[in-house]
């Protein structure tokens, strides 16, 4: 807020300096960057910290999103297959390769990772919201339409209301 960023880099230097094996001060930099718009210095520092870490989630996850904020759509793709090998029971990154297949072009790719992420957890709103998304982009929206009343049907409660709701919409 008192704009001395040689201030700022320097403290995070130091920090990742002081604890190499630490994702929090590079996972900073990262943030830092990003927030001043600086993606290219924040892709740079992301691959520094997936080099240095690489078995960090949240480094791959920053990655991966940069380079879809610049267009590099296959090394995105790359990034999220090594987050959902990294993380294979989880649906968040799934959820992020598929939406990278999608603006790569790859639809039925992007189909296929939901699908399985699906699979591994039938009951999260937050597949079948990616679903649905993915149909309306398709053209698709009473397949939409249809898949939100069956999540709500499977899955009573606010959350799925809400997920109906907002497909309605």
């Amino acid at each position: 807020q008192q704009n001395k960023d040689s201030d700022v880099r320097s403290l995070l230097s130091k920090a990742m300096a002081l604890a190499p094996s630490k994702p929090e001060p590079r996972l900073a930099l990262i943030r830092y960057l990003t927030n001043r718009k600086d993606l290219k210095g924040a892709l740079s520092a992301a691959s520094d910290a997936v080099r240095a870490l690489p078995g960090n989630a949240d480094a791959l996850s920053m990655a991966g999103q940069l380079q879809i904020g610049l267009g590099q759509k296959k090394e995105a793709i790359a990034t999220f297959k090594r987050l959902v090998a990294l993380q294979p029971r989880s649906t968040r990154p799934q959820i992020m390769l598929a939406n990278a297949l999608f603006v790569s072009g790859d639809r039925a790719g992007a189909a296929g990772v939901l699908n399985a992420a699906a699979t591994l957890e039938p009951s999260s709103g937050d597949v079948c919201a990616a679903q649905i998304n993915l149909m309306f982009a398709q053209g698709d929206a009473d397949g939409a339409v249809n898949k939100a009343k069956a999540y709500q049907t499977a899955n009573p409660g606010a959350a799925a209301d809400i997920l109906l709701a907002d497909t309605l919409v």
